[in-house]
């Protein structure tokens, strides 16, 4: 456990994805949460991500939600990971209906 408080636990997973990924985890669902409570958890987050850049040389992070967990995944320019996808394009009229 690197860090925890009366809403979140800050810790290694058991398999990391890169050097330098971390754990924020909710002591309760995101459902129903406060708006306050989930603030807290994503601050954690970026403040985790920014000690990796001083204390692991990362290049970047990625942060991603999901579950009762926040990822935050050191990234480094060859860490061989990729999280591309192929982004299609949508006609203006059904964005528009989106929005409606």
């Amino acid at each position: 456990m690197l860090y925890e408080d009366k809403l979140i636990r800050v810790g290694l997973p058991d398999t990391p994805a890169t050097k330098g990924h971390v754990i924020v985890s909710m002591r309760s669902s995101f459902e129903g949460m406060s708006e306050d409570d989930f603030a807290h958890a994503l601050s954690s987050a970026t403040f985790t991500s920014s000690t990796l850049f001083e204390n692991v040389g990362a290049h970047g992070s990625n942060i991603i939600v999901a579950g009762n967990r926040i990822d935050v995944v050191a990234r480094s320019e060859k860490d061989g990971i990729s999280l591309r996808w192929d982004p299609t394009n949508v006609p203006q009229s059904e964005m528009d209906a989106v929005c409606e």
